[in-house]
């Protein structure tokens, strides 16, 4: 992912080869701009004012960013992205893009099922890509949720099964997490 601290357009070639180079690979399948919103640019990469609060760069545009995007090289770059956008960002990048965006990475599970940008995902052929597939750890649990709970009793299932059965039966591609290297 392009950090947020990268976005400038004459930031976004040297961050990408600093990925390729740290992972040690020649090319990756996907690069994805990490936020639709840009930090002070620079190398400290939580940039925060003497208050603590962040520092934004407001001087950028997303679709700056993805014009740039639009330009890395194809052998080292199969595709680009977006994560954490609702569909209003999807649909202003989608409309004005050369390039269009292959996926948009966002946070989605029953609690969070992000319907309109998961139809507007579909209708353009855009990869939906859900990360926290099983929620998070935090109140509510979606895994201990009592209809997905009673729905894993009736078939004999985990919640996590039941949850991930959810995401593929709709469509989705997912990521999960785990809380122990185990």
């Amino acid at each position: 992912k392009l950090w947020n601290t990268n976005h400038r357009p004459e930031r976004v070639k040297a961050a990408f080869e600093a990925s390729l180079k740290r992972l040690q690979l020649d090319y990756v399948d996907l690069y994805l701009i990490h936020t639709p919103f840009a930090f002070q640019p620079g190398d400290e990469q939580d940039p925060r004012d003497a208050s603590g609060k962040v520092i934004y760069d407001t001087r950028v545009k997303l679709l700056d960013t993805w014009r740039a995007m639009e330009d890395l090289d194809k052998s080292k770059c199969k595709a680009i992205g977006l994560s954490d956008v609702d569909v209003e960002r999807v649909k202003e990048i989608f409309e004005a893009a050369t390039v269009k965006p292959a996926v948009v990475h966002v946070e989605s599970h029953p609690y969070l099922p992000e319907w309109d940008l998961l139809d507007y995902c579909r209708k353009n052929e855009i990869v939906f890509q859900a990360f926290a597939a099983l929620g998070h750890s935090s109140e509510p649990n979606l895994l201990k949720d009592p209809v997905i709970t009673a729905i894993a009793n009736r078939i004999d299932k985990t919640p996590a099964q039941v949850a991930l059965a959810w995401a593929i039966q709709r469509g989705t591609a997912l990521l999960t997490t785990t809380k122990t290297p185990s």
